[in-house]
């Protein structure tokens, strides 16, 4: 789960940038490990989401490949989250988990200031990883955001799952709870 950002702060106090919540959902690599499972799994989720299945399924693939669990959906409708927290039964690879996402205040005053948030490019990646940050991870792309990101990035929370002899899910373990980015001022 992603760490909700700190917060921008004016000098007098006024929050200029800060989080709310959304909801997204989350492949978990090892849960099935063959085609079959991929490609209906895939099917499924192009039809409810209204993705293409091969994006999905090479993100999938990819997160598979790599053992990390991957975004495949973000700010989730009510109406979606139904409807896929029934997929989750059929499915024991994918999660459903609230996150934050950031949010502007007033709008676009200042953005020339604060900057904006986006998804990390793979060279960005092959920087950050070291860090701690997943592929899927939005950054500070510029501004305050760019400038103090390793400030308001919080540690991210996981979880600790139980993998068969097969590289199938047979369980979670343990859930790590987040710890929030330092708010800047």
């Amino acid at each position: 789960q992603n760490a909700p950002r700190g917060r921008i702060i004016t000098k007098d106090g006024a929050v200029i940038a800060s989080n709310k919540p959304t909801f997204s959902l989350v492949f978990l690599p090892a849960a099935a490990n063959d085609a079959a499972y991929f490609d209906k799994l895939a099917g499924d989720l192009a039809a409810l989401l209204g993705e293409p299945k091969p994006d999905i399924l090479k993100t999938m693939k990819e997160a598979n490949r790599h053992g990390r669990p991957v975004r495949l959906a973000e700010n989730l409708s009510t109406k979606e989250m139904f409807s896929l927290s029934e997929l989750k039964a059929l499915y024991p690879g994918i999660e459903l988990v609230v996150e934050t996402k950031r949010a502007y205040p007033y709008g676009e005053m200042l953005s020339h200031v604060l900057g904006y948030m986006g998804k990390m490019s793979r060279a960005e990646w092959q920087q950050y990883r070291r860090e701690g940050y997943r592929l899927d991870d939005s950054i500070g792309k510029t501004g305050i955001e760019r400038i103090f990101e390793k400030y308001l990035k919080g540690r991210d929370g996981g979880i600790y799952l139980e993998i068969d002899f097969r590289g199938r899910l047979a369980g979670v373990l343990a859930r790590q709870d987040w710890v929030p980015g330092s708010d800047v001022r």
